[in-house]
């Protein structure tokens, strides 16, 4: 039989075919595995933990885990499918319940196409009115600083915290692409420390599709410790007067002998950039003094400020000390002090809170250097 030479041309052609055909099924199957992985709670912190993930469209998916890397218990997880612009995004959630209380799990996510992710490890929170000390990050305004994030988590991952508190803007423009680099910056913290947060006012409408929290996902409250969580959401005014009954109720319920309140927006502040939403004043910080919220945390101003306690509108022992946090991105405005500032910094920063039992003390750190820009230390009236 004669043989046939295949040309130079022949063999590109053939390479080029071959390449044409490989990768584009590499490109899907490369999407197919559980990525953006982060923790949280939808119902009680100290039993329960809500675990999410991203695949294709299609993917069935499922949590193994267990104590002491014997991961003996699995519940599947329950996609959720939707459309932003041109792209299909499919999140996974799966809560695990019946958990014991502060007790370390481990645990790993598979799914159908096969894949399992590495081992990953959480810990529930202690019994509600539990004293034991513990410890928590507060961060907020990223809005598009991916590196000065990335070099923010590092430093927050050496802190030894329990928990993340985010005081919202995650994007500059609400894009699904944003929020997808915001969890992909985050993900070797997030999949083993719980995250909650409040809308910020340029997250949009598409927040919650990103993440599990409770009740409407926008204002609720959760129970840590001897702390009472209380996340609201100051977009607009008719919203915040919205709030005020559950407000009402939530803080009639509550059992602990501290309140932690947060928004986005500040009620009390010096800055001249956005300023205080006097909306929020006129509607919640009556509730606020009546039932004895000591300390409100905000976002917002892209500066840092901590005001003397305030009640009535003046300085008093028995007040509430809002904190206004500084972005935890690049954008950031000079401090402004006025007859309510006991400290203020024009820098980007984040903030480690630790409670323990009848005292709340704080520390804010610089991200470029780390140094410390602010303590404090509040004791329980």
């Amino acid at each position: 039989m004669r043989k046939t030479k295949m040309s130079k041309q022949g063999i590109a052609f053939s390479v080029l075919l071959v390449l044409v055909l490989l990768f584009p099924i590499t490109a899907v199957c490369a999407e197919d595995f559980p990525r953006l992985i982060h923790l949280s709670w939808q119902n009680d912190p100290t039993t329960t933990m809500t675990i999410m993930w991203r695949s294709e469209p299609g993917a069935e998916g499922l949590v193994e885990y267990g104590e002491n890397f014997e991961l003996t218990q699995s519940v599947e997880s329950e996609p959720h499918t939707y459309r932003f612009g041109r792209t299909q995004v499919c999140w996974h959630t799966a809560e695990l319940t019946g958990l014991q209380p502060n007790t370390t799990y481990q645990y790993r996510l598979k799914t159908s196409e096969p894949w399992e992710s590495e081992g990953y490890t959480f810990k529930t929170a202690p019994e509600k009115g539990n004293e034991s000390p513990f410890r928590f990050a507060v961060l907020s305004d990223v809005q598009g600083s991916y590196g000065t994030f990335k070099r923010v988590l590092q430093q927050v991952q050496e802190e030894n915290v329990d928990f993340i508190l985010y005081l919202g803007d995650f994007t500059k423009s609400s894009s699904q692409q944003e929020y997808d680099l915001w969890l992909e910056t985050g993900q070797d913290l997030f999949s083993e420390l719980p995250l909650m947060s409040v809308r910020g006012n340029v997250d949009g409408l598409n927040y919650v599709e990103q993440f599990a929290f409770p009740g409407n996902e926008l204002w609720f409250s959760i129970d840590y410790g001897n702390v009472h969580f209380v996340f609201l959401s100051t977009m607009l005014e008719a919203e915040v007067i919205e709030q005020r009954p559950w407000l009402l109720n939530d803080l009639q319920e509550n059992e602990n002998p501290w309140i932690i309140a947060m928004a986005h927006k500040p009620a009390f502040g010096s800055s001249s950039q956005n300023g205080p939403e006097q909306y929020i004043v006129d509607y919640w910080v009556d509730l606020f003094e009546e039932y004895g919220v000591s300390l409100y945390l905000n976002g917002h101003e892209h500066s840092y400020e901590r005001t003397w306690p305030l009640k009535g509108g003046e300085i008093r022992e028995d007040g509430i000390t809002y904190i206004t946090n500084s972005s935890a991105g690049d954008e950031f405005y000079p401090a402004v002090h006025t007859w309510l500032t006991a400290k203020a910094e024009g820098a980007p920063c984040y903030m480690v809170l630790t409670v323990d039992g009848s005292q709340i003390s704080g520390i804010a750190k610089a991200i470029l250097d780390d140094s410390v820009l602010d303590q404090f230390a509040l004791e329980l009236r």
